[in-house]
């Protein structure tokens, strides 16, 4: 190809910040370095910022050079992860057809520990000498704090110490850097941070009889093999740190760092296995595997009754796709849905399992998306967001309820998660399922016109029947009471009351009724 043979002329960057995409020049110095999804900084006005190539132009590719200057980048920033190019293209995609904002859409698709890494500082030779000379109480009560912690300090420190605002103490701290007194250094997220974890000796130095009966239960709750960490101890054990401490002075156990990492499931789950698929999942199952196999994208409606098996289709699929050495990302239309799937897809798959949503916490999301970006999981689980999640060589991509509205993102920037999820899949060549018992309109739609693949599962498994369903038609039917309620629904309540059973009464309208019989 022509553009193997050429350096990049220019490149589109998406920036962390609420624009479109700007155009950079490429110094001689990057020109073989630079790649989509590469973190880069640049000049923006008179500060820096943060941003992402999102698209290379070629010197041959364009036969007039732009009718203005443009500026050149300033940097690749190696605190920052690079993005896959599909992340990138999908980006572009979601802003230009949702008429949004690139930065927003990028804002959007990473999480905070991904987009902005964090600023320390700390006390240069200069600041050393500046302490010995005049300074306002700010100048001295930050360079003092500097040299009270030299492995480097950030603004959150000092606001808590001094109940500075943030806006004063970056101020303070960028004033203090330009004037050579205070070295600031970018670094990237951390990640886990590492806990102490204790391990109990099989031949200890001193008989256990000279601790307390407290001690002893707790020494006898630590394995040999492996350790457990403070905070496990302390569920079951009152003051576990000191007791540690003593049976640690007693040669009775050995202290370890490990690192801990913030997991979105509390509950542990047994093993599974697969089940034996029934006559219609078989069908099902060698059809999904055949596009799989093909390697190359097709969208299929997935359309079967409740409890028909749908999501042990899902499983089999996926375990196919890991076989093939490719990922695989799952979209659900509510966060409450994600631990209750999550628990079945890790009892099948284990940690190849990290989930995404709104509901984890931010040192959780920072985990589980360092996870997918470092390979270690291969299956990415979440609700509408989950769709900018940095997978790569994705084989399947599963839209559970797809008819959901959920999946419509109500905020700026706006999108549809099961949309973009068959984008995505065109642009990965990968499989895509869409599974509802109740398909929307547009996707029904591009079934009957064969744009995509219709399957069907119309039996339970195990052959469980349906509930039965009445339908009571309330212009030709008797009324009690204030005329609220029709005869039929009063008996079946009052039925169930009597059986001391529970009933449930769904209105699809609030507070008003267009129409009154």
């Amino acid at each position: 190809m022509e553009q193997s043979t050429s350096l990049p002329e220019r490149v589109k960057i998406v920036l962390d910040q609420p624009l479109d995409t700007l155009d950079y020049s490429v110094p001689n110095e990057l020109k073989d370095q630079i790649a989509i999804g590469s973190a880069v900084k640049v000049p923006l006005g008179p500060r820096k910022a943060n941003g992402y190539i999102a698209k290379i132009i070629f010197n041959s590719s364009e036969s007039e050079p732009p009718p203005f200057d443009i500026r050149p980048i300033e940097s690749l920033d190696n605190s920052r992860p690079t993005l896959p190019k599909v992340l990138m293209d999908l980006i572009l995609f979601t802003a230009q057809y949702y008429a949004s904002r690139s930065g927003d859409v990028l804002h959007a698709a990473l999480p905070m520990a991904a987009r902005n890494p964090k600023t320390r500082y700390k006390l240069s030779p200069q600041g050393v000498h500046a302490l010995q000379s005049k300074l306002t109480q700010a100048q001295k009560q930050i360079l003092s704090y500097g040299q009270d912690h030299p492995e480097g300090f950030g603004s959150t420190g000092l606001e808590r110490t001094f109940h500075w605002t943030k806006r004063s103490t970056i101020g303070r701290l960028k004033r203090l850097a330009e004037k050579g007194w205070l070295e600031p250094v970018v670094v990237g997220d951390k990640g886990p941070r590492k806990v102490a974890a204790y391990r109990r000796i099989s031949a200890p130095q001193e008989s256990p009889a000279r601790i307390s009966p407290q001690s002893k239960a707790l020494l006898e709750s630590i394995p040999t093999e492996n350790t457990i960490t403070v905070k496990e101890l302390s569920k079951a054990h009152s003051n576990a740190y000191s007791k540690l401490k003593t049976l640690e002075k007693h040669g009775l156990v050995e202290r370890s760092e490990v690192l801990q990492s913030k997991n979105p499931y509390d509950v542990v789950v047994k093993p599974d296995r697969p089940l034996a698929p029934t006559a219609e999942q078989t069908a099902v199952i060698q059809e999904l595997r055949a596009k799989l196999h093909a390697f190359e994208y097709g969208t299929f409606l997935l359309q079967g009754v409740t409890g028909s098996g749908k999501t042990e289709v899902y499983l089999q699929i996926i375990e196919e796709c890991l076989a093939l050495g490719q990922t695989a990302l799952v979209l659900v239309p509510e966060i409450a849905l994600t631990p209750q799937l999550g628990g079945r897809f890790r009892a099948r798959f284990g940690n190849s399992v990290a989930t995404f949503h709104s509901g984890l916490t931010p040192a959780e999301r920072r985990d589980e998306w360092s996870r997918i970006r470092n390979g270690e999981a291969k299956i990415g689980l979440g609700a509408r967001s989950a769709i900018f999640l940095p997978l790569e060589n994705i084989g399947v991509i599963i839209v559970d309820e797809e008819h959901e509205t959920s999946f419509k993102q109500e905020e700026n920037p706006r999108y549809n998660a099961r949309d973009l999820a068959v984008v995505r899949s065109r642009y990965e060549n990968a499989l895509c399922i869409l599974g509802s018992a109740t398909p929307s309109l547009e996707t029904r739609r591009n079934a009957d016109e064969k744009r995509y693949g219709h399957l069907r599962l119309t039996k339970r498994v195990l052959s469980q029947k349906l509930p039965p369903v009445e339908v009571i038609p309330l212009a030709d039917t008797q009324r009690v009471g204030d005329g609220i309620f029709t005869e039929p629904l009063v008996k079946a309540i009052e039925d169930c009351v009597q059986a001391q059973e529970q009933a449930i009464i769904f209105l699809n309208r609030r507070g008003f009724a267009p129409y009154v019989f």
